[in-house]
């Protein structure tokens, strides 16, 4: 979808305050009433469209993204500056998979105007489908207090923005295709000096192998897989590639932060990686990310390659 915001309209505030959302979302609910009304028109506040939709959803900036109770318990205090945004889709948009995309575009708006300053969001503790979103993007929870019964989490994005994580589909594979042409390269992530429509089918098919991709509105950045053993109790990431035309710009470490973090949701100890020694950008992308070359690795394991831990 084309996103593309504006000011907040009249029109677009009074139907926005009647949006209605099935429970337990109807928590959302803005009442359709003048003070809500009032509220929409606030500065901070902006509608969001696209191509043949007049009103997908809004976004805003500041206070008004804020849970007023959240200062009792000091959850906005900071010692640095940090902005706050809150989004909303319209209900029938909601559950469909556009959030994402949705909240790609309003990162990328932001950071057009703040490019550096920390971004800062409360979410329901009940809106897990919102978590799962917001840690897909690289937010992550720092304090957390109670209000009228419900728990909320403030979390916290720092740095620059680099794409979301999403599940890799078949499709994908001609994103890749393009990214190996180089036998070097190639070599590297998977092992073989040229990639084939094949190679991305045995892996497409593996039960044990899961693929991911880093994606933005802008296309996609980067693709890797997680291995999962549960017989060691462990997990890989592996066949990580980032879009040649998009090199040196941060998005392998953001690459492998995003994976280590989806890794997590598996609940093992370890997670491994392993590189070919000559790549030594690669290992220092790893090393920077937390990860530590392993000294005695096991028999079993290939031992032409360098293997890290985390």
């Amino acid at each position: 979808m084309n996103f593309y915001s504006d000011h907040m309209k009249m029109a677009d505030a009074i139907k926005i305050s009647g949006w209605t959302y099935p429970p337990p979302y109807n928590f959302y609910d803005m009442g359709k009433t003048e003070t809500s009304v009032a509220e929409l028109l606030f500065d901070g506040y902006r509608a969001v469209r696209c191509d043949n939709d007049p009103l997908v959803g809004f976004y805003c900036l500041g206070q008004s993204a804020q849970v007023p109770a959240g200062h009792r318990f000091s959850a906005y205090d900071s010692e640095g500056p940090v902005i706050d945004i809150g989004i909303g889709m319209r209900p029938d948009l909601t559950g469909k998979g556009l959030g994402a995309e949705f909240l790609d575009f309003v990162m990328r708006e932001i950071r057009r105007n703040y490019p550096t300053t920390a971004l800062r969001l409360t979410v329901a503790s009940f809106n897990q489908r919102a978590e799962k979103l917001y840690r897909r993007f690289g937010f992550r929870p720092l304090h957390q207090f109670e209000a009228n019964g419900i728990c909320f989490r403030v979390e916290y994005f720092e740095g620059r923005y680099l794409g979301y994580l999403r599940r890799a589909t078949f499709d994908d594979e001609r994103y890749l295709a393009d990214w190996l042409r180089d036998p070097k390269d190639c070599h590297w992530a998977t092992g073989t000096p040229n990639f084939s429509h094949e190679a991305y089918l045995s892996w497409w098919h593996a039960a044990d192998q899961h693929g991911w991709m880093l994606d933005s509105t802008m296309g996609p950045l980067g693709y890797g897989e997680i291995w999962v053993d549960p017989l060691e109790g462990d997990v890989e990431l592996a066949h990580l590639v980032v879009n040649a035309a998009r090199r040196g710009q941060g998005i392998g470490r953001r690459l492998v932060e995003a994976l280590y973090d989806q890794a997590n949701d598996y609940g093992y100890p370890v997670t491994y990686m392993r590189v070919h020694p000559d790549n030594q950008g690669a290992l220092h992308c790893y090393q920077s990310v937390g990860f530590q070359v392993v000294r005695e690795t096991p028999g079993d394991w290939p031992d032409h390659y360098v293997w890290l831990r985390r």
